[in-house]
């Protein structure tokens, strides 16, 4: 019993020292990464999951996809706020490529910003707002 116990003790205060070690020597937490999956809305007389997009937050990748052969493209806005507190508004991701199809947009964004993304459904370069789901990832 008194073996268990102290090897128990020398356990937890060698994880104790290396954590201390660890934040002195400059260690940063971890950000906690966050995908994100939205589909369109019904609206505009189009039905709803038209359109879809998957936010990978590992490596920053937007898939597209235009989910119904509706006549309407799949248009993507997204902007984020990166840690330091810069926002930044880049040009917006479009599928246009049929019913069945996705697009991969592989983009930059710096670890820990917020992503705040629209996805809406477009015709003619007309955005279908009654369309349109938004969300939040963490890249």
């Amino acid at each position: 019993m008194r073996k268990t116990v102290r090897r128990l003790i020398t356990g937890v205060l060698a994880t104790a020292s290396a954590t201390g070690m660890a934040l002195a020597l400059g260690a940063t937490a971890a950000h906690a990464e966050r995908n994100l999956t939205l589909v369109t809305k019904a609206g505009n007389g189009y039905g709803a999951s038209g359109g879809g997009l998957f936010f990978n937050a590992t490596g920053e990748i937007f898939t597209v996809y235009d989910q119904r052969s509706d006549g309407a493209g799949v248009n993507v806005e997204y902007h984020y706020q990166e840690p330091s507190g810069v926002w930044v508004y880049p040009a917006d991701l479009y599928n246009g490529d049929g019913a069945g199809t996705s697009k991969s947009f592989n983009k930059s964004i710096v670890d820990g910003s917020t992503v705040y993304i629209t996805l809406c459904l477009i015709d003619n370069g007309d955005i279908k707002e009654a369309t349109c789901s938004s969300g939040t990832a963490i890249a």
